[in-house]
C-alpha cells in the first residue's frame, strides 16, 4: 500500500522578498529496488490552489562516522523527468531505476523532489533558482543475500557524557523506531529518559553517538541502560558505577 505523506512547509528564503511552500504530496516515502525489479515509480500530486513546479534529482547516499549523511553523483541511477510542472489537482510520475541490480551490499540513494520558487520580480533576481522545500526519498537496492546484524560497541560513561558506536554489520540498513538512554539511582528509580532522532543506519557504517548526562542527576546516578530498537533488530546494554560518572 502506498502511503501519502502530506507536506506542508512555510520556509522563508533568505532572498529579498520571502515566499512560501506549496501544498504536495508524495507516494511511496520510500522505494525498494533489486533482483527482478529493476525499476520503480514515485508519484508527486499538487494539493495547492496554484501551479508548481518540482526539480528531480537522484544522488548516492553514505554516512561519514558522525552520522551525517553524504550525497555524491549516482551515474548508475536512471530517473524521469527531472522537470515539472503541476497544475493544482494534477499528478506526475517520477520513473526511477538502476543498472545495478544485484548487489553484496545494499545500495542507497536519495531522490530529491525540490519545489522551485517562482522567478523574483526583479531584474537582479529574475534568473536566480530558489528551493522552497526539499523532499528525500530514499531509494535501496537490495543485496543478492539480505542480512541483518546491528552491533553496539564502546558503551561507556565519563565527564558528564555516555558514548557508544553503533555497526551495521549486516547487508542491509536498519531503520531506528527509538534509541533510548536511560538513567536510574541505586535504588532503581528512574532519574531521566532521553533520545537521540536518528533514523537510519546504512549498511556497512557505524556511528559514534555521544550524550550529556544531566548534571542535576549525575551525582545520583548508579545505573545506565541503552536501548536500541529497529524495525529488524533490537540491542540492550547496562552499565553499572561504583561512582557516578561526574566531572
Amino acid at each position: 500500500m502506498h502511503v501519502i505523506a502530506r507536506l506542508f512547509f512555510a520556509i522563508v528564503l533568505a532572498a529579498a522578498q520571502a515566499a512560501q511552500a506549496g501544498e504536495f504530496s508524495v507516494s511511496p516515502l520510500r522505494l525498494e529496488l533489486g533482483g527482478a525489479v529493476r525499476s520503480g515509480a514515485v508519484t508527486v500530486r499538487n494539493e495547492d490552489k496554484v501551479a508548481l513546479m518540482f526539480q528531480v534529482e537522484g544522488l548516492s547516499w553514505r554516512q561519514d562516522e558522525s552520522g551525517q549523511d553524504v550525497y555524491e553523483p549516482a551515474p548508475e541511477l536512471v530517473f524521469f523527468p527531472r522537470l515539472l510542472k503541476l497544475e493544482p489537482g494534477h499528478e506526475a510520475v517520477i520513473r526511477i531505476g538502476t543498472r545495478q541490480t544485484l548487489v553484496p551490499l545494499e545500495k542507497a540513494y536519495r531522490l530529491f523532489i525540490e519545489e522551485l520558487a517562482a522567478p523574483g520580480g526583479d531584474e537582479a533576481t529574475a534568473h536566480q533558482v530558489k528551493f522552497l522545500v526539499r523532499f528525500g526519498a530514499p531509494v535501496f537496492v537490495r543485496p543478492v543475500q539480505p542480512a541483518h546484524k546491528l552491533a553496539l560497541e564502546a558503551f561507556d560513561a565519563s565527564a558528564g557524557q555516555a558514548r557508544w558506536t553503533l555497526r551495521n554489520e549486516g547487508t542491509r540498513h536498519e531503520r531506528f523506531s527509538h534509541i533510548r538512554l536511560r538513567g536510574q539511582d541505586a535504588a532503581g528509580a528512574e532519574l531521566f529518559s532521553r533520545e537521540l532522532p536518528d533514523r537510519y543506519l546504512l549498511a556497512g557504517h557505524s556511528r559514534r553517538a555521544t550524550l550529556e548526562i544531566p548534571p542535576d542527576h549525575c551525582g545520583r546516578l548508579a545505573r545506565l541502560t541503552l536501548e536500541v530498537l529497529t524495525d529488524k533488530s533490537e540491542v540492550r546494554r547496562e552499565i553499572a558505577f561504583g561512582a557516578p560518572p561526574c566531572p
